[in-house]
Protein backbone atom coordinates (compact mmCIF):
# COMPACT_ATOMS: atom_id res chain seq x y z
CA UNK A 1 0.00 0.00 0.00
CA UNK A 2 1.36 3.17 -0.78
CA UNK A 3 1.46 6.12 1.95
CA UNK A 4 0.87 9.45 0.27
CA UNK A 5 2.60 12.93 0.71
CA UNK A 6 1.27 15.41 3.17
CA UNK A 7 -0.23 12.73 5.46
CA UNK A 8 -1.01 16.12 7.95
CA UNK A 9 -2.45 17.73 5.61
CA UNK A 10 -4.51 15.41 3.95
CA UNK A 11 -5.97 14.12 7.33
CA UNK A 12 -6.34 18.34 8.68
CA UNK A 13 -8.78 18.37 4.92
CA UNK A 14 -10.65 15.70 5.60
CA UNK A 15 -11.76 16.58 9.17
CA UNK A 16 -12.76 19.72 7.95
CA UNK A 17 -14.76 18.21 5.73
CA UNK A 18 -16.03 15.83 7.68
CA UNK A 19 -17.26 19.15 9.60
CA UNK A 20 -19.44 20.68 6.79
CA UNK A 21 -20.97 17.27 5.86
CA UNK A 22 -22.22 17.26 9.77
CA UNK A 23 -23.33 20.69 9.69
CA UNK A 24 -25.07 20.18 6.00
CA UNK A 25 -26.62 16.95 7.92
CA UNK A 26 -25.51 14.68 4.73
CA UNK A 27 -25.14 11.28 5.76
CA UNK A 28 -24.02 9.86 2.68
CA UNK A 29 -20.78 12.63 2.54
CA UNK A 30 -19.92 11.46 5.95
CA UNK A 31 -20.34 7.66 5.24
CA UNK A 32 -17.32 8.41 2.64
CA UNK A 33 -15.16 10.84 4.58
CA UNK A 34 -15.12 8.31 7.32
CA UNK A 35 -14.19 5.55 4.84
CA UNK A 36 -11.23 7.98 3.31
CA UNK A 37 -9.83 8.56 6.98
CA UNK A 38 -9.84 4.58 7.25
CA UNK A 39 -8.30 4.09 4.26
CA UNK A 40 -5.93 7.12 5.65
CA UNK A 41 -4.79 5.44 8.72
CA UNK A 42 -4.84 1.80 7.38
CA UNK A 43 -1.64 3.44 4.73
CA UNK A 44 -0.26 4.66 8.00
CA UNK A 45 -0.44 1.05 9.66
CA UNK A 46 -3.00 2.17 11.96
CA UNK A 47 -5.16 -0.35 12.63
CA UNK A 48 -7.30 0.72 15.76
CA UNK A 49 -8.12 4.15 14.36
CA UNK A 50 -8.50 2.58 10.49
CA UNK A 51 -11.10 0.71 12.32
CA UNK A 52 -12.63 3.15 14.54
CA UNK A 53 -13.61 5.33 11.80
CA UNK A 54 -14.90 2.36 9.55
CA UNK A 55 -17.21 2.17 12.66
CA UNK A 56 -18.14 5.57 12.38
CA UNK A 57 -18.88 5.54 9.07
CA UNK A 58 -21.66 2.94 9.48
CA UNK A 59 -23.31 4.57 11.92
CA UNK A 60 -24.08 7.25 9.24
CA UNK A 61 -25.55 4.60 7.03
CA UNK A 62 -25.94 1.47 5.01
CA UNK A 63 -22.53 0.61 3.09
CA UNK A 64 -22.99 1.63 -0.50
CA UNK A 65 -20.71 -0.82 -1.45
CA UNK A 66 -20.49 -4.62 0.83
CA UNK A 67 -17.19 -5.09 -1.17
CA UNK A 68 -15.57 -1.70 -0.50
CA UNK A 69 -16.22 -2.30 3.41
CA UNK A 70 -14.64 -5.90 3.39
CA UNK A 71 -11.67 -4.91 1.72
CA UNK A 72 -11.16 -2.36 4.45
CA UNK A 73 -12.13 -4.85 6.92
CA UNK A 74 -9.76 -7.35 4.82
CA UNK A 75 -6.46 -4.51 5.50
CA UNK A 76 -7.12 -3.32 8.76
CA UNK A 77 -6.85 -7.30 10.29
CA UNK A 78 -3.56 -7.89 7.57
CA UNK A 79 -2.22 -5.13 9.44
CA UNK A 80 -2.64 -6.74 12.45
CA UNK A 81 -1.19 -9.93 11.37
CA UNK A 82 -4.33 -12.10 11.54
CA UNK A 83 -4.39 -13.67 7.72
CA UNK A 84 -6.79 -15.96 8.83
CA UNK A 85 -9.51 -13.42 9.44
CA UNK A 86 -8.05 -11.26 6.47
CA UNK A 87 -9.05 -13.94 4.05
CA UNK A 88 -11.79 -14.25 5.63
CA UNK A 89 -13.32 -11.03 4.73
CA UNK A 90 -11.18 -11.19 1.47
CA UNK A 91 -13.75 -13.70 0.84
CA UNK A 92 -16.74 -12.24 1.62
CA UNK A 93 -16.04 -9.67 -0.68
CA UNK A 94 -14.95 -12.12 -3.50
CA UNK A 95 -16.59 -15.12 -2.65
CA UNK A 96 -15.62 -18.54 -1.08
CA UNK A 97 -12.59 -20.44 -2.20
CA UNK A 98 -11.33 -23.36 -1.13
CA UNK A 99 -7.53 -23.75 -1.29
CA UNK A 100 -4.63 -21.19 -0.40
CA UNK A 101 -3.51 -20.87 -3.81
CA UNK A 102 -6.67 -19.87 -4.85
CA UNK A 103 -6.78 -17.44 -1.83
CA UNK A 104 -3.57 -15.84 -3.19
CA UNK A 105 -4.77 -14.96 -7.27
CA UNK A 106 -7.97 -14.05 -5.25
CA UNK A 107 -6.10 -11.08 -3.08
CA UNK A 108 -4.09 -10.26 -6.27
CA UNK A 109 -6.97 -9.85 -8.32
CA UNK A 110 -8.60 -7.45 -5.08
CA UNK A 111 -5.56 -5.51 -4.93
CA UNK A 112 -5.89 -4.80 -8.83
CA UNK A 113 -9.32 -4.36 -8.68
CA UNK A 114 -9.22 -1.76 -5.89
CA UNK A 115 -6.16 0.17 -7.57
CA UNK A 116 -4.43 0.30 -3.94
CA UNK A 117 -6.23 2.56 -1.09
CA UNK A 118 -4.17 5.34 -2.04
CA UNK A 119 -6.87 5.88 -4.95
CA UNK A 120 -9.74 6.62 -2.52
CA UNK A 121 -8.03 8.80 -1.28
CA UNK A 122 -7.33 10.70 -4.04
CA UNK A 123 -10.52 11.00 -5.58
CA UNK A 124 -13.33 11.88 -2.65
CA UNK A 125 -16.59 13.56 -3.60
CA UNK A 126 -16.97 17.29 -4.40
CA UNK A 127 -16.26 18.89 -0.67
CA UNK A 128 -18.08 22.27 -0.63
CA UNK A 129 -15.08 24.17 0.04
CA UNK A 130 -16.69 27.27 -2.23
CA UNK A 131 -18.66 29.30 1.14
CA UNK A 132 -21.20 30.11 -1.00
CA UNK A 133 -22.12 26.84 -1.88
CA UNK A 134 -23.39 26.63 1.76
CA UNK A 135 -26.74 26.52 2.33
CA UNK A 136 -29.20 27.64 4.78
CA UNK A 137 -28.87 29.94 7.74
CA UNK A 138 -25.14 29.79 7.34
CA UNK A 139 -25.05 31.26 3.73
CA UNK A 140 -26.88 34.07 5.15
CA UNK A 141 -24.91 34.57 7.77
CA UNK A 142 -21.50 34.08 6.04
CA UNK A 143 -22.83 36.98 3.19
CA UNK A 144 -23.87 38.97 5.86
CA UNK A 145 -20.57 39.30 7.21
CA UNK A 146 -18.95 39.81 4.35
CA UNK A 147 -20.82 42.48 3.49
CA UNK A 148 -20.38 44.09 7.19
CA UNK A 149 -17.00 44.04 6.67
CA UNK A 150 -17.30 45.54 3.31
CA UNK A 151 -18.99 48.31 4.39
CA UNK A 152 -16.90 49.35 6.82
CA UNK A 153 -13.99 48.78 5.06
CA UNK A 154 -15.94 51.69 2.79
CA UNK A 155 -16.56 53.87 5.35
CA UNK A 156 -13.43 53.89 7.24
CA UNK A 157 -11.49 55.12 3.92
CA UNK A 158 -14.51 57.81 3.02
CA UNK A 159 -13.91 58.58 7.02
CA UNK A 160 -9.82 59.14 6.24
CA UNK A 161 -10.45 61.04 2.85
CA UNK A 162 -12.41 63.29 3.91
CA UNK A 163 -10.44 63.64 7.14
CA UNK A 164 -7.46 64.40 5.31
CA UNK A 165 -9.02 66.95 3.09
CA UNK A 166 -9.85 68.70 5.63
CA UNK A 167 -6.12 68.61 7.16
CA UNK A 168 -5.27 70.24 4.14
CA UNK A 169 -7.88 72.65 3.92
CA UNK A 170 -7.02 73.95 7.46
CA UNK A 171 -3.00 73.64 6.83
CA UNK A 172 -3.54 75.87 3.51
CA UNK A 173 -5.68 78.48 5.41
CA UNK A 174 -3.04 78.61 8.37
CA UNK A 175 -0.64 79.34 5.59
CA UNK A 176 -2.89 82.28 4.03
CA UNK A 177 -3.18 83.76 7.36
CA UNK A 178 0.83 83.84 8.19
CA UNK A 179 1.44 85.31 4.66
CA UNK A 180 -1.03 87.86 5.37
CA UNK A 181 0.27 88.63 8.80
CA UNK A 182 3.60 88.83 7.06
CA UNK A 183 2.48 91.12 4.33
CA UNK A 184 0.88 93.12 7.11
CA UNK A 185 4.05 93.64 9.27
CA UNK A 186 6.00 94.19 5.50
CA UNK A 187 3.89 96.98 5.07
CA UNK A 188 4.16 98.58 8.41
CA UNK A 189 7.48 98.52 8.63
CA UNK A 190 7.15 99.95 4.83
CA UNK A 191 5.20 102.54 6.12
CA UNK A 192 7.34 103.76 9.15
CA UNK A 193 10.41 104.12 7.03
CA UNK A 194 8.81 106.32 4.94
CA UNK A 195 7.02 107.82 7.65
CA UNK A 196 10.73 108.49 9.06
CA UNK A 197 12.63 109.84 6.11
CA UNK A 198 9.36 111.69 5.16
CA UNK A 199 11.26 113.07 2.16
CA UNK A 200 13.66 114.94 4.08
CA UNK A 201 16.51 116.25 2.21
CA UNK A 202 19.95 116.68 3.77
CA UNK A 203 19.42 120.45 4.47
CA UNK A 204 16.03 119.43 6.38
CA UNK A 205 18.44 116.68 8.20
CA UNK A 206 20.61 119.11 9.58
CA UNK A 207 17.65 121.46 10.42
CA UNK A 208 16.10 118.30 12.04
CA UNK A 209 18.83 117.65 14.71
CA UNK A 210 19.21 121.61 15.43
CA UNK A 211 15.76 121.09 16.69
CA UNK A 212 16.54 117.99 18.33
CA UNK A 213 19.73 119.56 19.87
CA UNK A 214 17.48 122.65 21.03
CA UNK A 215 14.71 120.50 22.94
CA UNK A 216 17.11 118.72 24.68
CA UNK A 217 18.96 121.30 26.14
CA UNK A 218 15.87 123.61 27.26
CA UNK A 219 15.11 120.45 29.21
CA UNK A 220 19.08 119.42 30.07
CA UNK A 221 18.02 120.36 33.88
CA UNK A 222 15.15 118.13 34.61
CA UNK A 223 16.19 114.76 34.91
CA UNK A 224 13.36 112.93 34.09
CA UNK A 225 13.23 114.18 30.21
CA UNK A 226 13.46 110.94 28.55
CA UNK A 227 12.94 109.26 25.27
CA UNK A 228 9.21 110.28 26.15
CA UNK A 229 9.65 113.72 26.52
CA UNK A 230 11.84 113.95 23.76
CA UNK A 231 9.03 112.33 20.94
CA UNK A 232 5.99 114.80 23.01
CA UNK A 233 8.45 117.79 22.42
CA UNK A 234 9.30 117.76 18.39
CA UNK A 235 5.82 116.01 17.65
CA UNK A 236 6.68 112.22 16.47
CA UNK A 237 6.89 108.64 17.90
CA UNK A 238 9.46 107.05 19.80
CA UNK A 239 9.83 105.01 16.93
CA UNK A 240 10.64 107.79 14.26
CA UNK A 241 12.71 109.86 17.34
CA UNK A 242 14.54 106.43 17.58
CA UNK A 243 15.15 105.71 14.11
CA UNK A 244 15.88 109.07 13.01
CA UNK A 245 18.69 109.43 15.43
CA UNK A 246 20.42 106.17 15.00
CA UNK A 247 20.54 107.62 11.18
CA UNK A 248 22.12 111.21 12.11
CA UNK A 249 24.32 110.07 14.82
CA UNK A 250 24.69 106.35 15.22
CA UNK A 251 23.56 106.65 18.69
CA UNK A 252 20.34 105.64 20.79
CA UNK A 253 18.01 108.09 22.89
CA UNK A 254 19.36 107.38 25.85
CA UNK A 255 23.08 107.16 24.72
CA UNK A 256 22.69 110.55 23.10
CA UNK A 257 20.32 112.52 25.92
CA UNK A 258 23.77 111.12 28.07
CA UNK A 259 26.33 112.46 26.09
CA UNK A 260 24.56 115.85 25.08
CA UNK A 261 24.45 115.87 29.79
CA UNK A 262 27.99 115.63 29.85
CA UNK A 263 28.84 118.03 26.94
CA UNK A 264 27.02 120.75 28.58
CA UNK A 265 28.73 120.02 31.74
CA UNK A 266 32.14 120.68 29.96
CA UNK A 267 30.94 123.77 28.33
CA UNK A 268 29.68 125.09 31.72
CA UNK A 269 32.92 124.28 33.60
CA UNK A 270 34.82 125.60 30.19
CA UNK A 271 32.51 129.25 30.16
CA UNK A 272 33.51 129.17 33.95
CA UNK A 273 29.64 129.69 34.53
CA UNK A 274 29.11 127.10 37.19
CA UNK A 275 32.18 125.99 39.18
CA UNK A 276 30.77 123.49 42.31
CA UNK A 277 30.48 119.86 41.47
CA UNK A 278 26.97 119.93 43.20
CA UNK A 279 25.66 122.69 41.27
CA UNK A 280 26.74 121.32 37.47
CA UNK A 281 25.20 117.57 38.34
CA UNK A 282 21.90 119.66 38.74
CA UNK A 283 22.21 121.96 35.69
CA UNK A 284 22.33 119.01 33.64
CA UNK A 285 19.63 116.33 35.43
CA UNK A 286 22.28 113.98 37.35
CA UNK A 287 21.15 114.30 40.90
CA UNK A 288 23.76 111.56 41.93
CA UNK A 289 27.45 113.40 42.04
CA UNK A 290 28.96 110.71 42.78
CA UNK A 291 27.71 108.91 39.57
CA UNK A 292 28.20 112.22 37.34
CA UNK A 293 31.72 112.34 38.87
CA UNK A 294 32.42 108.98 37.52
CA UNK A 295 30.64 109.33 34.16
CA UNK A 296 32.22 112.95 33.64
CA UNK A 297 36.06 111.63 34.22
CA UNK A 298 35.11 108.55 31.80
CA UNK A 299 34.39 110.66 29.30
CA UNK A 300 36.95 113.28 29.68
CA UNK A 301 39.75 111.49 31.50
CA UNK A 302 39.72 113.89 34.39
CA UNK A 303 37.11 114.16 37.46
CA UNK A 304 35.12 117.57 36.99
CA UNK A 305 37.15 118.98 40.41
CA UNK A 306 40.34 118.28 38.13
CA UNK A 307 39.02 120.35 35.44
CA UNK A 308 38.19 123.04 37.19
CA UNK A 309 41.88 123.08 38.61
CA UNK A 310 43.22 122.69 35.37
CA UNK A 311 41.39 125.43 34.20
CA UNK A 312 42.29 128.16 36.80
Amino acid sequence: MQVLRNTPLREKRLRFDLKIGKDRNDTTYVYHVYLQLSELYIALGNPVKAEALLDSALLFGPPCSKIEIDKIHYYIEKIRGNQEKAYYYLEQAYGTVSDTSSLRSVEQLAALDTRQISHVLESKPDAPHNLFELQGPRQFLLLGLLALVLALAIVSFMAWRLQRRANIALKRKYQLIEQDRHSTQHEAQNQEIAEDQDGLTKSEAVEWLATLESATLAHIADNSFTLDGLSDTLGLSRRQVQRRLKAATGLTATAYLHETRLQQARLLLESGQVTSVKNLAAAIGMRDVKYFSQEFKKRFGKSPSKFTEQME
